[in-house]
């Protein structure tokens, strides 16, 4: 595609956008720069700038000053927002990526892709991609024919043994909540030869005659890779969106992967350099008994996730929904957090509605999607884009409100109805004909079947410094502050910013690099981690001490001349110890 990269900012200087830049050029697309100012240089080659006037009166001396004095700033906008409407156009693009939220109107009419937290406009790909594969594909081409436009699926319960002795790997930190466990147990039960590696991909392990290996997007660090592919499609399901794109991107990569299959969040399609298809959660069945009867459950409404209760701004709208809810309904809810996957299921099989929120970091058609259709309840769920292509709105599930306190209340007394039965009844019966990790087994394996296992890429090429081949083992660390450090263009998708100036406030930022020109305020540049601290010699020692007083809880280590210290402020995240190198 042709994509614009648009900031009524100098975006060249933005390490953000600079990021961004680079990500969008390494999927293959021709990437335009459009903003004011002068641009800096470091951009990939084959990117293009297009720079724009900033509506200032230019000049020297006193008639410059002048000119500028009296300009309305209201003018001087005016100016410049027609300046960059213009250059954008002239850029004939396919999508636009404004940078920050009030740059979303510089795009004029062409596509949007916006952050899921900003307003939508016109033209907004996360609405399209769903339902229109020109914004649901990667450069590498169309998706299988699964939950796409146009497909369809005859009912079906499919049998046990139905793929027997098929060899396949899957690979993913075996948690209580992975989805990965589901998946596995599926597979047992179509009688697929199941080898399961956790932690390490191990080619070794891997038979020659697999139909695939998948790989289950996991807690990090990255799983270690041993070996190599002798030529098994490699398949990577990715079940969160913007939040973990850059992780995904460079796992992607860095695992060699052929396929990727996203859970949801289909407009992010167009990221990926490899072949993407959609390949949602489903329902688990050794989670769900025979239901209980709609009207003999206890619970009239339910919900079991992070943020019930809680203070997390990422969860305002479900808290504000659930405490409305307990204070309509005293005594017939049930909301908590953190209950293992069988006493959640069993919440929600006692339970007439389950609603359904995401968050705020993205638009995730969650687990507790078909969690709640596997259990007969009502999903109650915000009409994330995409839930449409799986259920039929109003008749499998019902669409929540846009006004979210008592809009939500007065709709679920409303579905406490015999037609509020109807559509639960029509929802867990659809779901286990059509949505089951029964199902999901025999789309993974006709998508291995039509996945070209790809030439095996090599590592990067040229010497990589030790400083910069640790930060980059990290793969989810995306925003750094540098102090004496000019990272290496491994590492040109990270978003880096020269932060010597000591503007950084404590806990402010991802991570923080300390190179070996130092910082001149140690002490500060390490408080203002959150996430991670690296440091090169000679400053390893005098770091190490810092971190024992301010942050003893710290995992710290020390390779190759470099300290690494998990600070523990990154989530969905094993600490350990002994971190691997990347290989």
């Amino acid at each position: 595609m042709r994509i614009s990269v648009v900031s009524r900012r100098n975006a060249t200087r933005d390490p953000r956008a600079r990021a961004l830049v680079a990500s969008l050029h390494s999927a293959g697309h021709g990437v335009t720069v459009v903003c004011p100012g002068d641009p800096e240089p470091g951009l990939p080659e084959g990117v293009t700038v297009r720079t724009v006037a900033t509506g200032r009166p230019a000049g020297w001396g006193i008639v410059g000053r002048v000119l500028r004095r009296v300009q309305p700033a209201p003018v001087r906008t005016a100016v410049a927002t027609r300046a960059l409407r213009r250059a954008v156009a002239a850029t004939t693009p396919d999508l636009v990526y404004p940078v920050r939220r009030d740059d979303v109107d510089l795009a004029g009419g062409a596509v949007v892709a916006r952050q899921p937290g900003w307003e939508a406009p016109p033209g907004d790909l996360i609405s399209l991609a769903p339902h229109d594969l020109r914004w649901s594909r990667s450069p590498a081409g169309d998706p299988a024919p699964h939950h796409t436009p146009g497909s369809a699926r005859t009912p079906s319960r499919p049998e046990p043994g139905r793929h027997d002795r098929v060899p396949v790997v899957v690979v993913y930190r075996v948690t209580p909540t992975s989805p990965g466990r589901y998946l596995e147990a599926a597979l047992r039960r179509s009688g697929a030869a199941v080898t399961r590696l956790d932690g390490v991909l191990d080619w070794d392990r891997v038979p020659g005659d697999a139909a695939a290996v998948v790989i289950v997007e996991s807690s990090y660090p990255a799983f270690e890779v041993v070996g190599a592919n002798p030529g098994v499609p490699l398949l990577f399901w990715a079940h969160h969106g913007e939040h973990h794109l850059p992780a995904n991107l460079r796992l992607t990569d860095r695992y060699g992967v052929d396929a990727v299959l996203l859970a949801h969040s289909w407009h992010l399609a167009h990221r990926f350099r490899v072949p993407v298809h959609r390949f949602p959660f489903a329902v688990a069945p050794e989670l769900t008994d025979e239901p209980v009867p709609w009207d003999g459950r206890r619970h009239d409404v339910a919900m079991v996730g992070a943020g019930v209760g809680g203070s997390s701004t990422r969860y305002d709208r479900r808290r504000r929904i659930t405490e409305e809810l307990g204070e309509r309904l005293p005594g017939r809810t049930r909301f908590d957090y953190g209950l293992p996957p069988a006493e959640m299921a069993a919440v929600y099989a006692d339970s007439r509605i389950v609603v359904n929120d995401g968050g705020a970091r993205h638009l995730p058609i969650t687990m507790r999607v078909f969690e709640a259709l596997g259990a007969g309840a009502l999903l109650l769920t915000e009409d994330l884009p995409g839930t449409d292509m799986l259920l039929e709105r109003g008749v499998h599930y019902a669409p929540m409100g846009d006004d979210v306190a008592g809009g939500v209340a007065d709709q679920v007394e409303r579905l406490l109805s015999p037609a509020g039965a109807r559509i639960a009844d029509a929802g867990h019966r659809h779901a286990l004909d059509h949505h089951t990790y029964d199902h999901r087994v025999d789309e993974l394996l006709a998508i291995a079947a039509s996945t070209r296992p790809a030439v095996r890429r090599g590592t990067e090429s040229g010497a990589v410094a030790p400083l910069d081949r640790i930060v980059d083992a990290d793969v989810e660390v995306q925003e750094i502050a540098a102090f004496g450090w000019q990272p290496g263009p491994n590492l040109a998708d990270r978003a880096i910013r020269d932060a010597g100036d000591g503007t950084l406030r404590p806990g402010s930022i991802g991570a923080v690099v300390i190179g070996a020109g130092g910082a001149p305020d140690l002490a500060g540049a390490v408080a203002a981690a959150r996430g991670y601290v690296y440091a090169a010699e000679p400053f390893t020692g005098a770091v190490a001490a810092i971190l024992a007083e301010i942050a003893p809880e710290a995992v710290v280590t020390v390779e190759l001349g470099v300290l690494r210290a998990d600070l523990g402020g990154i989530g969905y995240r094993m600490r350990r110890s002994d971190h691997p190198l990347a290989t």
